[in-house]
């Protein structure tokens, strides 16, 4: 994008830390509008430019998430690259670390589809990663979910 080609010229680097791209495709609507609005009357584009830097704060807040993810996840390998998992287990711990799919919590029903596993194997995959401080449990019988230990 050329907004961004010149911020990287602006600040005299080749390296992107942040995707303003990503941000205008997510906000293309409120884009538009805000474009034509300017483009009425005196061509004030002061509501444009207003809106450009929210969409690089935004940008960078989006970068600054995905930078704290991979530390997250740098550190937790680090901190438990010395216990042992079975693949099942190392699967649910990647998909934890990386997506956002389980931020409520896992629960036994939802490991087994994941991984193809037996009720019963499940039940002991999950309860050893709770033991070695890899997960840890909330709620009770069903209603059990296990999270990834913040550390």
């Amino acid at each position: 994008m050329i907004a961004e080609r010149c911020l990287a010229d602006a600040e005299n680097t080749d390296i992107r830390l942040y995707s303003l791209s990503t941000e205008i495709e997510k906000n293309k609507k409120q884009y538009y509008e805000v474009l034509e609005k300017c483009q009425k009357g005196e061509l004030d584009i002061t509501q444009w430019i207003v809106w450009f830097l929210e969409q690089v704060s935004l940008a960078a807040q989006s970068s600054m998430h995905k930078l704290n993810k991979i530390r997250s996840t740098t550190l937790f390998w680090d901190r438990y690259r010395h216990i042992s998992m079975n693949d099942r287990q190392i699967k649910l711990v990647v998909r934890l670390l990386e997506t956002e799919d389980f931020n409520d919590g896992i629960s036994r029903k939802k490991y087994k589809n994941l991984v193809s596993a037996t009720d019963i194997t499940a039940a002991r995959d999950l309860i050893d990663l709770a033991s070695k401080g890899i997960l840890k449990s909330t709620g009770g019988g069903r209603s059990t979910k296990y999270h990834i230990v913040e550390f």
